[in-house]
């Protein structure tokens, strides 16, 4: 069993020395088959001793930390010309050399973080090793996030200061509160939606279907809400599409209530026939399953077809009687779509409002989120975007229809994302209709096309 020894000043200038044990620390490290199994095991136990972060007690304390997490770091990037390796003889001999004045809730705070600044980008692997395909995330659990993967021409912003980080996180490893929404995690679709790293500079593209809302049936009860012509409206929705990606778009987001019968479908049969790696937020229509009223939106992806759905949990309404006739649940849901690398998740309109909502989903690291919207104006989405920007360097792409309010033309397109913030845009020529607005992230909206 290691030991180190705590030192300081007593009263009558003596040295007290107290023999403290870091065996618990060596033992997580030596029982851990991954990095990320150790760097989670240490950070439970440092929160088990009361610590929650080294880096904010006394500049001593500080630089202690500092020098054994760094010291861990270099060690292992020092093995061998193919990359670190988890060594774990190598952890444990630099942490037995060199624990002084610090606690062992400290030592293994700090032992986490060296293990965090250098096997980071394979803790998600790791992670959705040890899980099912599909699981929910329990308020408590430890979870790893990964830096921003989704880059653009002009480069990102650095990730957020996290240096700050409340008790019982890392850099990149988080923990889940109580939120009041459950939270699903889906690795099905991991090559999928890893291979979104290749499409770089990502483009993406938001579509508007609609001209006005003489083109909608909208009863009194705000459910259901259709297109008057189905077949036009399915025409218009594939064609629109098939022109976005046509014109070069990874990532394509369909506004909301804009899919029809078949519009699905046809989504499907067009990235069957599409080369790379593609994300299609097909928009949301409303349904009614099992006697339930839903709004639902599907993601599709090429040979996936549709990977999963959302329902929206917020629903539209005005403070007279005007309310969107959708059932909603006490404990709401939302899916991450996890890759390796990449993580993907879909709101639908109000339900990316709540600031709360927008400060989940970029604590839980999504890279890129789409949101079909239906919305007088985008302007309310700019905070959700800052949120998603600032937490997680993500991007949220909205899409909205239609085109026309109350004989004014909106914005139908928003794009948030490092570096250019956020930028709105409408499609280019009033007399038209659908057509699509493209960009690239880290750039901004470089244009629109009707079609």
């Amino acid at each position: 069993m290691l030991l180190f020894v705590r030192s300081g000043v007593g009263q009558q200038g003596g040295i007290l020395c107290c023999v403290v044990s870091v065996g618990r620390v060596v033992s997580i490290v030596e029982a851990a088959s991954t990095p990320w199994r150790a760097a989670a095991g240490l950070l439970a136990f440092s929160c088990d001793e009361g610590v929650a972060n080294p880096w904010h007690g006394a500049d001593v304390t500080r630089l202690d930390a500092e020098e054994l997490a760094s010291r861990i770091e270099v060690a292992l990037r020092a093995q061998g010309t193919e990359g670190p390796t988890f060594d774990r003889a190598v952890v444990v001999d630099v942490v037995g050399r060199g624990s002084q004045g610090l606690s062992p809730g400290e030592v293994a705070y700090a032992t986490a973080t060296g293990l965090d600044r250098v096997f980071s980008s394979t803790f998600t692997q790791s992670w959705l090793a040890d899980k099912p395909q599909v699981f929910v995330l329990e308020p408590g659990e430890l979870f790893p996030i990964s830096d921003m993967g989704l880059m653009g021409t002009s480069g990102y912003s650095t990730r957020p200061d996290r240096l700050d980080l409340p008790a019982g996180e890392l850099p990149h490893v988080r923990r889940l509160d109580e939120s009041g929404i459950t939270v699903r995690i889906d690795a099905r679709c991991v090559a999928s939606l890893d291979g979104l790293l290749a499409a770089s500079p990502l483009s993406v593209a938001a579509v508007v279907i609609n001209e006005d809302w003489s083109e909608l049936d909208v009863p009194d009860e705000l459910f259901p809400i259709a297109a008057k012509d189905p077949v036009t409206q399915r025409d218009r929705v594939k064609r629109a599409v098939a022109a976005a990606l046509s014109q070069g778009s990874v990532v394509v987001v369909v506004p909301e209530l804009c899919a029809t019968v078949g519009t699905v479908e046809d989504m499907e049969e067009l990235l069957d026939e599409t080369v790379g790696p593609v994300v299609v937020f097909a928009g949301s229509s409303h349904v009614v399953r099992d006697s339930v009223n839903a709004n639902e939106a599907h993601v599709i992806l090429p040979g996936v077809g549709v990977a999963w759905s959302h329902d929206k949990f917020v629903p539209y309404e005005t403070r007279d009687r005007d309310r969107e006739g959708i059932t909603t649940s006490a404990m709401p849901e939302v899916t991450i779509a996890c890759g390796n690398h990449v993580r993907v998740a879909v709101l639908i309109c109000k339900d990316v409002l709540a600031p709360k909502h927008a400060e989940l989903l970029g604590h839980l690291g999504v890279h890129l989120l789409g949101v079909p919207a239906m919305s007088k104006g985008l302007d309310d989405f700019a905070s959700a975007a800052y949120t998603i920007v600032g937490r997680s360097q993500g991007a949220m792409v909205v899409a909205n229809n239609p085109r026309v309010w109350e004989g004014a033309v909106v914005d139908t397109a928003l794009l948030g994302h490092p570096v250019a913030s956020y930028q709105k845009t409408d499609v280019a020529h009033p007399e038209a209709t659908p057509g699509f607005s493209y960009g690239v992230l880290g750039e901004g909206w470089r244009g629109s096309e009707n079609i």
